[in-house]
């Protein structure tokens, strides 16, 4: 089916003029919990906030008056919560390590056995 013919299909009160068709295709990846992709965007993140806490510094804003402010609220948040991914990938990272011994023991004992 062409795309004239799909466009034909839908009913005009689903679609504005001129009725356009976009087409969606899945990307399979788990780019967000990558140790590397995480540990990047957290340094990103941390020189954001340090930026940020320098021009508040500049701005005569005290440390604990800090979190009034949505910005820096924001960017410490962003890297509160990178950090805990990472956690999250290192506890992955050792549950993949055990799994992966523990297939080479079952292994090793159905081997002997044998």
């Amino acid at each position: 089916m062409n795309e004239a013919a799909l466009l034909a299909t839908i009913p005009p009160r689903f679609s504005a003029e001129p009725r356009t068709l976009i087409l969606f295709e899945a990307i399979e990846t788990n780019m967000g919990m990558k140790r590397e992709n995480l540990e990047c965007q957290l340094n990103r993140a941390s020189t954001e906030l340090s930026a940020c806490e320098k021009q508040l510094d500049q701005n005569g804003v005290a440390a604990d008056a800090r979190a009034l402010n949505p910005k820096w609220r924001n960017l410490s948040a962003r890297c509160r919560q990178l950090r805990r991914r990472l956690i999250a990938v290192t506890r992955v990272e050792a549950n993949n390590v055990e799994v992966t011994q523990r297939k080479e023991a079952k292994s090793a004992e159905t081997a002997s056995a044998s």
